[in-house]
């Protein structure tokens, strides 16, 4: 049976590995497993591939993205794996919330460590309209086959994230799309893994993006546009 190609991009940048063979099987029965102790996730699921980054933030721990077909749809969802077992992110930020909570799992000591975490929260928290996805060089947002935005709205979406210690916290700025809007917001991140969002400065409404879905734990990208 012929492997199905990647239905999207991953969820956010990184040396991504895909998983084979006896590997691949092991982590999708250890999903299977994560995602039966919730009832409120998709359980009829069938995993087709699976790849693996690592999380600065969580020493030794890794950040898996699988690919699953459930019903007629095809979708991507995300699940941290360390120590302490399997973890399914089910767009709830009390999922991190917990795993925080496990002595020694988080550590936010360094500025790689602190980019990785916000990276990861905010793509993986979602709220009615999506998660909080942010953009930047390393970050870039798929555009449609229309017109592209205007040079400001461009050039917000391609500054840098930025991140900074604080005597208390760390700090954080970047571009952010929410639902249809772009942002340009302000974090503050305390070392025990609570993020605020500070403030947002408005860019832009509608831009001309491509847009994904959810359905529970899958993340469900927006079809590439036909030749």
């Amino acid at each position: 049976m012929t492997t199905p190609d990647w239905c999207g991009p991953p969820i956010f940048h990184g040396q991504w590995t895909e998983l084979t063979g006896a590997e691949a099987l092991t982590m999708a029965h250890e999903i299977g497993v994560s995602v039966s102790e919730n009832p409120s996730l998709v359980q009829d699921a069938r995993i087709e591939r699976t790849r693996v980054r690592a999380l600065p933030c969580y020493p030794g721990a890794i950040l898996i993205e699988a690919q699953a077909q459930f019903g007629e749809r095809r979708g991507l969802s995300n699940h941290i794996y360390g120590s302490w077992g399997m973890v399914t992110l089910d767009g709830a930020s009390a999922v991190l919330h917990d795993l925080n909570a496990i002595p020694g799992a988080l550590v936010l000591e360094t500025e790689e460590q602190v980019a990785a975490y916000h990276l990861l929260f905010c793509n993986v928290v979602r709220g009615e309209e999506g998660r909080f996805r942010l953009v930047g060089p390393h970050e870039p947002a798929e555009w449609t086959d229309g017109p592209k935005p205007d040079d400001a709205v461009f050039a917000t979406m391609s500054s840098p994230i930025l991140i900074s210690r604080k005597p208390d916290h760390w700090a954080a700025e970047a571009a952010l799309l929410y639902g249809t809007s772009l942002f340009y917001a302000h974090f503050e991140i305390g070392t025990n893994g609570m993020i605020e969002m500070m403030d947002d400065r408005p860019i832009a409404s509608d831009p001309p993006l491509r847009r994904e879905s959810w359905s529970a734990q899958f993340r469900i990208p927006a079809p590439e546009a036909k030749a």
